[in-house]
């Protein structure tokens, strides 16, 4: 995933845990903020930050579980 603008994106995902121990976030295909039921479908927000253009499968960020 690429962004070029630099600002901080919060990416909607669902949560799976691994038998050793992980939690894995997986995006949500979506269209974008106004896609209220690919919003409703997240278990969280994954924080990227903004001083960082490209980001690979692997790497650990930030995630904000949602209330339920």
């Amino acid at each position: 995933m690429v962004f070029k603008t630099p600002i901080t994106y919060f990416l909607p995902v669902r949560l799976t845990s691994e038998p050793d121990g992980r939690v894995l976030a997986h995006p949500l295909p979506g269209s974008g903020s106004a896609d209220f039921a690919n919003l409703l479908a997240a278990d969280g927000f994954m924080e990227l930050p903004a001083d960082q253009s490209e980001f690979g499968v692997g790497e650990s960020f930030r995630v904000w579980e949602t209330i339920r």
